[in-house]
C-alpha cells in the first residue's frame, strides 16, 4: 500500500494576525462610537466583518510538491529535488498529527481545521529531517495502514493532541 499526501511550506502568518488584530482594534472603536458618540454602527460592524472574513479565509500553508508513504520507504518530491527514505534505515520516526482539512474544532464549531501542521520527522544518516503535509478527509485511513505497516518493520511514536 502506498500513500499519496501533498507536501506543504508554513506561510507567514503575520498578515493573518494584522487582520485578526484589526478586527478587533475596529469592534473596540464601534464600542467606543456607540457608548459616546451614538454613530453608525453599520460602517463599523462591515469593516470589523470584512477584517475577520479575510483572516478566516486565508490558509496557513502552501502546496510545495508531495509526499508518498509507503510500507518500505518515504518518497519526498520537492522543487529542490526528489529524495527516498527507507523506512528501515530512519531512527527516532514520529508522526506528529495536528488535524484534518475540514475537521471541525469542536462539536458545533462552524471553523474547521486547515489539515496542517502534520509532520513525519525522523534521523537519516545523522541527519534530522522534518517534512510537513497536509491531511485531508480522504487519505486518513490510508495513512493508518501506513503507520500499521510500519510498526511492523520499526519503532514509531505518534502524537495526536486533538
Amino acid at each position: 500500500m502506498h500513500l499519496d499526501l501533498p507536501l506543504i511550506e508554513a506561510r507567514n502568518t503575520l498578515l493573518i494576525r494584522w487582520l485578526i488584530l484589526a478586527g478587533i482594534a475596529i469592534l473596540v472603536l464601534t464600542a467606543l462610537d456607540l457608548m459616546f458618540f451614538s454613530g453608525n454602527l453599520a460602517i463599523w460592524a462591515i469593516a470589523a466583518s470584512i477584517c475577520f472574513g479575510i483572516a478566516v479565509s486565508m490558509k496557513d500553508y502552501r502546496i510545495t510538491g508531495s509526499i508518498t508513504l509507503s510500507a518500505n520507504e518515504i518518497i519526498l518530491n520537492a522543487p529542490s529535488g526528489s529524495a527516498s527514505f527507507p523506512v528501515t534505515q530512519l531512527e527516532n520516526l514520529e508522526l506528529q498529527l495536528a488535524g484534518r482539512k475540514g475537521k471541525a474544532f469542536a462539536f458545533n464549531s462552524l471553523a474547521t481545521q486547515q489539515g496542517s501542521g502534520n509532520s513525519i520527522d525522523f534521523r537519516y544518516k545523522g541527519e534530522n529531517v522534518k517534512i510537513s503535509f497536509l491531511l485531508e478527509r480522504e487519505t486518513q485511513a490510508a495513512l493508518t495502514a501506513v503507520i500499521h505497516e510500519w510498526s511492523q518493520i520499526t519503532t514509531i511514536k505518534c502524537f495526536n493532541p486533538g
